[in-house]
């Protein structure tokens, strides 16, 4: 996934979503940074509603495939809606087994 829209520094003016993502292995690569933030970002960031975050470190290289949780920042609550995904730490870029969210407004976002 490539594009600058999904940096939790952009603000929030297409209400995007990812509900009709087909789940697969995705990397974050280009402008769009390289991994989800570890920490709960603002709402109404990354041009959707409900911000997507990574609950839990970035796995190392040696963990291999590892379980976390991605949460939806909304409405006072860091953790309003959950994805469980998996994470691969490939050296140099990570991997993400990312789901359709549960509905719309809820995006995957990145850091810088």
């Amino acid at each position: 996934m490539s594009g600058a829209d999904r940096l939790t520094s952009i603000g929030d003016n297409k209400h995007l979503c990812d509900s009709n993502l087909r789940k697969a292995w995705y990397r974050f690569k280009g402008s769009v940074g390289v991994k989800m933030p570890e920490t709960v970002p603002p709402v109404d960031r990354c041009n959707t509603d409900a911000t997507g975050w990574l609950n839990g470190s970035h796995p190392s290289v040696f963990e291999g495939v590892v379980t976390r949780k991605v949460c939806f920042h909304w409405s006072g609550n860091p953790c309003k809606w959950s994805r469980i995904i998996r994470v691969l730490n490939c050296d140099h870029f990570y991997l993400y087994e990312l789901l359709p969210t549960s509905n719309c407004h809820l995006r995957y976002c990145t850091q810088g």
